[in-house]
């Protein structure tokens, strides 16, 4: 009898096209959508029954889950708290490590399903009775960046179908089903901040506060609108002008102030990264390349380990605005070897 698998439906173009090739695959499959953030009612049933057509035209039963609370509590309050502390976070790495996949997995538990699969863009790879992710076909749409705090207990139990494919052929798959956000745009959005506007989000807040804006030799240039609406590297809404552009080079909650500066100087030769998950072993010293925003480059470096838990990265080039609370993903040959958490970066002018 074929294994079955609980496949997450999003309502868009790649996990309706996950369903199809699992079921190519022989998989025995029953589709799952949640909700997650708390959208308007329309569009958060327009996202379902698009989920839910995905599963009818393949003949697979269909089931919903209301994850609301639990996105809130470790997503959005994340996401606040994060950016109140003057850190720049990754609410889609959360999302999947501690809403996503545990909704998945329980949901499996549920029905007596032990596989659960999504329409991420990577590959799961095994050496030495350990998982690691790997670099999916289509480079261009590699995820394996927002996927590298899952547990080895969730990968040994994950399916990534799109691992193989390229995003082309699975918008064609995806019209041939009916799927109506087939030729839709990928969004680059974050889910629960469609518009990306944080002043939205943070109006009411009672913690933000206006503060200074202080250059390299302390001098006042300005003062900000509150801390959570700017990270490091940023230069849109400062609302100041100098000789020279200017950027954000540090966040400082303490003191409520931003500290700016030349471009040159918001270049980092090193960084320490904390809160690790590592799929490989874990070594003493490593040479590889390292990823730390989404869609960024990957660039050489070196992990040195430092105290339990931490880690000090040397680059072998200078980097450009490396955020505290991004995430840092370290690979080796096409595969993570382990994430963390940026704590600080050393940068020209420190």
């Amino acid at each position: 009898m074929s294994e079955k698998v609980a496949v997450g439906l999003s309502g868009g173009v790649d996990s309706a096209a996950a369903l199809f090739f699992l079921k190519q695959q022989g998989y025995q499959c029953v589709g799952v959508h949640f909700r997650l953030a708390d959208l308007p009612e329309e569009e958060a049933e327009q996202q379902r029954k698009e989920a839910e057509k995905a599963a009818q035209n393949q003949d697979v039963p269909f089931y919903t889950a209301d994850l609301r609370a639990l996105f809130g509590r470790h997503v959005t309050d994340y996401f606040s708290r994060e950016y109140l502390d003057g850190r720049t976070p990754n609410p889609c790495i959360v999302c999947n490590e501690k809403v996503r996949w545990n909704g998945l997995m329980e949901f499996g538990k549920q029905m007596g399903i032990r596989l659960v699969a999504t329409g991420h863009y990577a590959k799961i790879v095994e050496q030495g009775g350990r998982y690691a992710l790997a670099v999916p076909e289509d480079r261009k749409k590699d995820q394996t960046y927002f996927l590298y705090r899952l547990s080895q207990e969730q990968l040994s139990r994950t399916r990534f179908p799109l691992g193989n494919y390229k995003k082309q052929d699975v918008r064609m798959i995806a019209e041939k089903l009916g799927i109506q956000a087939a030729k839709k745009p990928d969004s680059q959005e974050i889910c629960f901040l469609p518009d990306g506007d944080r002043s939205k989000w943070f109006c009411n807040n009672k913690e933000v506060k206006k503060g200074e804006i202080l250059d390299d030799a302390g001098n006042v240039l300005g003062h900000h609108r509150g801390i959570c609406y700017y990270t490091v590297g940023q230069r849109k809404g400062l609302g100041i002008s100098g000789p020279e552009p200017l950027y954000v080079r540090a966040i400082c909650k303490e003191e409520n102030r931003l500290l700016v500066s030349g471009r040159e100087q918001i270049y980092s030769m090193e960084a320490n990264v904390y809160h690790t998950v590592w799929m490989a072993p874990e070594q003493e010293k490593l040479k590889g390349a390292a990823r730390i925003r989404s869609g960024g480059p990957l660039i050489p470096c070196t992990a040195y380990r430092e105290e339990e838990g931490y880690w000090k990265v040397l680059f072998l080039e200078p980097v450009w605005a490396v955020a505290p609370g991004q995430s840092m993903v370290f690979y080796q040959n096409n595969a993570v070897v382990f994430g963390g958490i940026i704590e600080n970066a050393r940068v020209s002018s420190d």
